[in-house]
């Protein structure tokens, strides 16, 4: 198939380009040779194997001048394959540096070439698109000035994480349904806290629900850095004003930032302009950028920058000036309860809604003709909430019944919207709006502890996504179809699987669209926690409510419960990645292919693209054993998004032994239901078992009683209300169990309870106190080996 050329730019280009500029320079190119090495780095007083691009981390930052033709060489001399991409450039697609995808596989010791022009100017950086490598150090910052010379100095402010761990076992642990990051963070929320706090009934209703911990980040960290470091000095003078180019590098972590010598003026966001907004803190998301303009006092001084990582664990400072220090304040720690309630209360509200998952019939791309496209949603609203109206049709709303197009805001009948404040023609301020009789927290911001913030500085004021407004028109022209995609970030917490409408990245087809449209997404968060979504080689119109002034960016976080919506010309070719940028996230499935129909794809071997998208089907191993005094307890085995293979096995010191193998598949959007099919083999006939009779009038030893068992059996495991796992299962001889069993019951911080009982008159009560990431102090009582304690070795 013939590949078409890109079509004409969007509209909204000149925010982010000035041609007539760029003409009146001579054309350059810049070179970078970018060599990747396998190195051992270490970051406050913490060692971990690392990739250092030119013997650093972060990578060097790339500078270049808009119209400067870039030349930059990867030189790959590591073990593996490595890439590099560049994050909210525009650029031809196979230089976009996804390898597989649409850019080749670099190969140990090959030097692969990117060459590209350079038509915007801004903020923006660049990162591995390989596996996990981004965790180990692969990033670096790119500033491209405009032609003409900004007025103020700039100072590149990169932020990220360090983990002392392999990034493969952070992963590994997070599908290991651990909660030792939790517990290093002080996010428990055990049953002893609730009781102590007064939110007993919170946590049960929550447990109830079979909703997870309340949570804002996944991983702990060892240190967040800024520019590589926890703490960087830049030696400005007093009254000095300087911009400042803040970017989220992190693989999973968000940043609150402030300044201690004033407010910050925020002026750009990925890359783009916008107009200035004063802010005393912002959140920036996993891979956004803002440029704020500070001015230090005229008091000699060295004035904190501080990004706060948003669980509140720990920060990263940059100290601006010099002089005598001057902190940023502390943040208050987040109260994960009253996070809770306010999910509880928005869940309450939002009429077909479901935790983690979408609808059972998400409505197919649509095509309206030229003209005729209907209203986007506004800010936050799901139309779903609005008298009922299925999600495909808004509800009919007085003054609203017309064609609209994106910027159409301006022509709404202002008296026929009463609690609506309108800001003219520039578009809709959402203020005071309610869903179901909850005010909605303003867009971006819900369950990200933004409310709580604002109570601790409420004369403060912090930075949320309707602030953002656009210098210029942004509205794309109206004469061109539109086509609206339905997208549902859905996942299952507990097992660590993350997905859109209901599939992760390898059971999904591509997203089709077509070179000429406006294409909007509608993305509506049904999880619990915050997904910066990112989009490949284009600019899109967040629709915040300012209308024809909508900001542009590439990336966007959408909170909890959110329902946003984004739109952007579709002006290039071929295939484009669109994911959310945390790093885990993405590599459990959380992403889609957005493919132009009618154009050549980038790669012509399929295996490639297919190893690409199963990335997310990877095998996890996990393992348990306690070495008890009565006997040994071990389970252990292999997961992946879909299956896992379980074994479990007890045996005590003269001779009795028990174990269960089974092969299961997880059913359903949520993963509350699984089959499976396995053995059940046993002697605990030999001394020192409960050698008692099954059951009244059978003997011990049968061919199939509770103690000597060697059968084949099928069964269906069903996830019951109080985090409980119900288990029916069928023998090979026509014999049934029923098992409930609940795994982990927070009562303090580091102390667990397990409990076991079926149907056979079997049952175990256990207890563990957590040490450490792979070992606890543990107990037991079992029905069949009796009283025990020892240590508890966890993988």
């Amino acid at each position: 198939m013939r590949a078409q050329a890109p079509v004409a730019p969007a509209a909204y280009s000149a925010l982010y380009a000035a041609p007539a500029a760029v003409a009146a320079r001579a054309p350059r190119l810049v070179r970078y040779d970018l060599h990747v090495r396998d190195t051992t780095w270490t970051i406050a007083g913490v060692s971990n194997h690392a990739l250092a691009t030119n013997g650093s981390i972060p990578a060097p930052t790339l500078t270049f001048t808009e119209g400067d033709t870039a030349l930059i060489y990867l030189h790959n001399q590591t073990r593996k394959t490595v890439s590099f991409h560049w994050h909210g450039l525009l650029l031809p697609n196979r230089y976009d540096g996804v390898p597989m995808l649409n850019t080749e596989l670099i190969e140990p010791g090959q030097v692969h070439e990117f060459r590209f022009a350079l038509k915007q100017h801004g903020t923006s950086w660049y990162h591995s698109h390989t596996r996990l490598n981004e965790q180990l150090g692969q990033y670096g910052a790119i500033v491209i000035y405009p032609p003409t010379p900004l007025a103020l100095p700039d100072q590149v402010v990169l932020l990220s994480d360090w983990t002392k761990e392999n990034p493969w076992e952070v992963l590994r642990s997070l599908k290991r349904e651990t909660d030792w990051y939790a517990i290093q963070r002080g996010s428990v929320q055990s049953y002893g806290l609730a009781l102590a706090t007064g939110n007993l009934g919170t946590k049960l209703r929550q447990e109830w629900k079979r909703m997870p911990e309340m949570d804002l980040a996944d991983v702990y960290y060892q240190s967040d850095l800024v520019n590589g470091q926890p703490t960087r000095a830049a030696p400005l003078a007093p009254g000095q004003s300087v911009r400042l180019r803040l970017i989220n590098g992190s693989a999973a972590s968000y940043f609150w930032v402030q300044f201690a010598g004033g407010k910050m003026r925020v002026v750009a966001a990925d890359g783009v302009d916008v107009q200035p907004v004063p802010v005393d803190k912002l959140l920036i998301g996993t891979a956004e950028t803002y440029d704020v303009e500070v001015t230090l006092p005229a008091a000699a001084g060295q004035y904190e920058l501080r990004a706060t990582s948003w669980d509140m664990a720990k920060h990263t400072s940059l100290l601006l000036g010099t002089g005598p220090l001057h902190a940023a304040p502390d943040l208050p720690k987040i109260d994960y309860f009253q996070l809770v309630k306010e999910m509880n209360g928005m869940m309450s509200q939002m009429q077909g809604m479901t935790m983690g998952r979408a609808p059972a019939h998400v409505p197919p791309p649509s095509v309206a003709a030229a003209g005729s496209a209907p209203m986007p949603d506004m800010p936050g609203m799901n139309s779903q909430g609005m008298a009922g109206a299925p999600k495909s049709q808004p509800a009919a709303m007085p003054g609203l019944n017309m064609p609209m197009d994106s910027s159409a805001h301006s022509q709404l009948d202002k008296s026929a919207m009463p609690g609506m404040a309108m800001a003219g023609s520039d578009g809709m301020q959402m203020a005071g709006m309610k869903m179901g009789g909850m005010k909605k927290a303003p867009l971006g911001t819900f369950v990200t502890g933004h409310k709580q913030l604002q109570a601790a500085f409420p004369n403060e004021t912090l930075l949320n996504y309707e602030m953002l407004k656009a210098p210029q028109p942004t509205a794309i022209p109206a004469d061109r179809p539109v086509r609206t995609v339905q997208l549902y970030l859905t996942g299952n917490m507990f097992r660590y699987v993350w997905s859109i409408n209901n599939k992760t990245l390898s059971d999904a087809d591509k997203i089709e669209i077509k070179q000429g449209e406006t294409v909007r997404f509608v993305m509506h968060n049904t999880t619990m926690m915050s997904h910066p979504m990112h989009l490949h080689g284009h600019f899109f119109r967040v629709l915040n409510g300012q209308g024809d002034y909508s900001p542009l960016k590439n990336t966007l976080s959408v909170a909890p419960m959110d329902v946003v919506t984004i739109e952007f010309d579709a002006n290039e070719e071929k295939d484009w990645f669109f994911h959310c940028h945390l790093l885990y996230h993405l590599n459990s499935g959380m992403a889609r292919i957005v493919h132009y129909a009618n154009t050549a794809v980038p790669l012509a071997n399929p295996r490639q693209v297919a190893r690409f998208t199963a990335e997310d089907r990877a095998l996890f191993p996990y393992g348990r054993v306690d070495a008890f005094s009565q006997g040994v307890f071990a389970q252990g085995g292999v997961r992946n998004s879909y299956w896992l293979l379980r074994a479990d096995a007890a045996f005590n010191y003269r001779g009795s032994y028990e174990t269960e193998t089974h092969v299961q598949r997880y059913l359903g959007p949520k993963q509350f239901v699984a089959v499976y099919a396995g053995t059940d083999i046993r002697n605990n006939t030999r001394g020192g078992a409960n050698t008692a009779t099954d059951a009244p009038g059978q003997p011990t030893r049968s061919g199939n009683s509770k103690d000597f068992r060697q059968v084949a059996c099928v069964g269906i495991r069903y996830f019951l209300p109080l985090l409980v796992w119900s288990d029916l299962r069928l023998d090979h001889q026509g014999k049934m169990r029923v098992q409930l069993e609940r795994d982990g019951l927070p009562i303090t911080r580091h102390l667990r309870a397990d409990l076991m009982v079926n149907s056979d008159r079997e049952y175990r009560l256990g207890s563990s106190y957590i040490l450490g990431k792979y070992v606890a102090l543990a107990g037991n009582y079992d029905s069949n080996y009796g009283w025990g304690a020892g240590l508890r070795f966890i993988y």
